[in-house]
This record gives structure tokens, sequence and C-alpha cells, in this order.
């Protein structure tokens, strides 16, 4: 026998309000993880600028003359050194053969 309408719907939005609260789980698990992502690829980044600097950056003073160094454009260049810098790098990378 069937169930009736009323009931085959209430179970409908059950399953909907679980599917809908198991995206919500999974859309922030997603978000920690890119987070996360991100937090390790900063400190990286951090970590490879104090060794080729061969300074730490450790204060504001410090970390904003070197921001004012990367926006600056070289003489003779029409861009800003680190977009200069960005480039090269991307440039050795796409025909770098990946691990």
């Amino acid at each position: 026998m069937k169930r009736p309408v009323e009931e085959r719907l209430a179970d409908v939005e059950q399953r909907l309000n679980r599917l809908k609260q198991k995206e919500k789980l999974l859309r922030a698990e997603q978000s920690r993880k890119a987070r996360n992502a991100r937090t390790k690829r900063l400190v990286e980044i951090g970590a490879v600028t104090e060794k080729a600097l061969g300074i730490e950056l450790d204060t504001r003073e410090k970390r904003e003359c070197f921001l004012r160094l990367l926006l600056e454009v070289p003489a003779g260049q029409n861009r800003p050194r680190g977009e200069i810098l960005a480039e090269k790098v991307r440039l050795s990378t796409e025909s770098a053969p990946t691990d």
C-alpha cells in the first residue's frame, strides 16, 4: 500500500535537509584545506625569501622595505621588480619537468 503523499514529502524534505547539512560540512572542510594550503605556502615563501636575502624579515619595517623594493620600477624598466621576478619564476617552472 502506498504511503500518503504528505509522508513521502516529509521523507524527501528530511533527506534534502541531511544532504544540505552534508554539503555544508564538505564545503567547510574544503575551505579549511584551502586555508591550510595557503598558510603552508606563505610560510614556505617567507622561509625561501629570508634564505635568499640572508636576513630575517622579522619586523614590519623590514617587510615594508622589502615590499617597496619589489614594487619599485628599476631604471630602464617599465615594470615593477616583483613583476619581473614573478615572470622569471613562471617561465623557469613552466619549462622545468615536474616531480
